[in-house]
């Protein structure tokens, strides 16, 4: 009898623990019917809810990332097109004290000259100069070693632009005016061409007031800038060449000294509107015309 009723209480605990198990197994469905309806929610991928969370953290930073790239262009183009129209305003106001020391110059040499082939560097070098734009070399590289950002090597590269200089050598002295750069900057420099003599000169962007010296050697006019603060560590040297069978050309190069990047230049004499014409190393300067423009 009692063996009997033992296996009706093992069924009914095997029942029961089905029950349980089925209970239990209703639990994990309905869990897992949850996490299904969470990835049809945007979960993907069997990922942890916050997986998604910072992957569309990451998506917002990428299109955050994406509308400043954007913006900095537009500001560059913007900042750009303003200084062109800078440019195309300011350009136009060249430096009084420059034209009316052209004007003097003009009037007093530019009647009649002779150039022969017995001249030197110090009587074809004066003169009135004023650079051809399209023969420029490596501009941007040399701007660069000197320390100027980018954003101004970039304006200085899409405007057209020309320097200009006066040279005079009077007794063993330079004096030299000129306009550089896009916005026609004025300056002047003053030297005795003895190879020693201390010369203060403005270098402008590139650090203000600084030492040079300045000397003619083989048919070249050089001046080796130092450092601003510095009388021994030279910064650049200029070299000014005139080729005594092309005397109206002049040849400058700016080499920055401890990169040796050359900025080359290509200048031509002028007389207003008139151009000095040679012939056999011997020429005349048209006479003066009152009315040119020398804007």
């Amino acid at each position: 009898m009692d063996y009997k009723t033992k296996p009706s209480t093992i069924i009914k605990w095997g029942e029961a623990h089905e029950e349980e198990e089925t209970a239990l197994t209703g639990v994990q469905i309905s869990k897992e019917t949850q996490y299904q309806e969470g990835r049809k929610d945007g979960f993907s991928k069997g990922l942890h809810p916050c997986c998604g969370i910072v992957k569309e953290a990451l998506k917002c930073k990428k299109s955050v990332k994406i509308v400043l790239m954007a913006a900095t262009c537009v500001l560059l183009v913007v900042g750009i097109s303003g200084f062109v129209i800078m440019h195309e305003m300011l350009g136009k106001n060249i430096d009084v004290e420059f034209l009316n020391k052209a004007n003097q110059y003009a009037a007093k040499h530019c009647n009649v000259k002779t150039i022969n082939q017995n001249s030197s560097l110090e009587d074809v070098i004066n003169g009135y100069w004023i650079e051809d734009f399209d023969q420029r070399e490596n501009l941007d590289s040399y701007l660069y070693q000197m320390g100027m950002d980018w954003f101004k090597r970039s304006y200085a590269s899409s405007v057209s632009w020309e320097d200009e200089l006066l040279i005079s050598i009077e007794d063993a002295k330079l004096t030299l005016n000129g306009l550089r750069g896009p916005f026609a900057e004025a300056y002047q420099y003053g030297a005795k061409l003895d190879n020693q003599t201390l010369n203060e000169m403005n270098i402008g962007d590139f650090g203000g007031l600084t030492s040079a010296i300045t000397e003619i050697r083989d048919n070249a006019m050089f001046s080796y800038v130092f450092k601003p603060d510095s009388t021994s560590e030279l910064f650049f040297i200029v070299s000014n060449r005139i080729d005594l069978n092309d005397v109206d050309t002049l040849n400058l190069e700016y080499k920055h000294v401890s990169s040796n990047v050359v900025w080359k230049s290509v200048f031509k004499r002028s007389c207003g509107d008139n151009k000095v014409k040679s012939n056999n190393h011997e020429d005349e300067w048209g006479e003066w015309d009152d009315d040119l423009d020398w804007k």
